[in-house]
């Protein structure tokens, strides 16, 4: 069991560096933290509108466009988060894995495929 959970962490390793981990830790940390703002900022928002709709001067279209803000831009950094990073990420640690397990298998010798299927 120890072989195979060093394996296993040695893949991990291995995987983790073909995918730029820390820029992309970095940007999807940050880009978190900006999301986080922003699904906490529409309640605040909505809140406040409620607060203060009979005490302002301010029209409907003002606070509907400061929400529709909001969340649109909740939305391009949730979309961004989800395919830009993780996608991304994830892709280019696939490609240079499995290109470097095709090189080594094309390089086992000959006697190895005569025994295996």
């Amino acid at each position: 069991m120890a072989l195979r959970d060093h394996h296993t962490l040695s893949n991990n390793r291995f995987y983790s560096s073909k995918t730029r981990t820390y820029q992309y830790f970095a940007l999807t940390i940050g880009l978190y933290i900006i999301w986080e703002g922003f699904q906490l900022g529409v309640p605040v928002w909505l809140e406040y509108w409620a607060r203060v709709v009979d005490t302002t001067s301010h029209s409907l279209y003002y606070f509907l466009s400061v929400y529709a803000a909001l969340v649109l831009t909740y939305m391009i950094v949730d979309v961004y988060l989800t395919y830009v990073c993780n996608v991304h990420a994830s892709v280019n640690a696939s490609k240079t894995l499995h290109e470097k397990l095709l090189a080594r298998v094309l390089r086992l010798p000959m006697s190895f495929f005569d025994v295996t299927p």
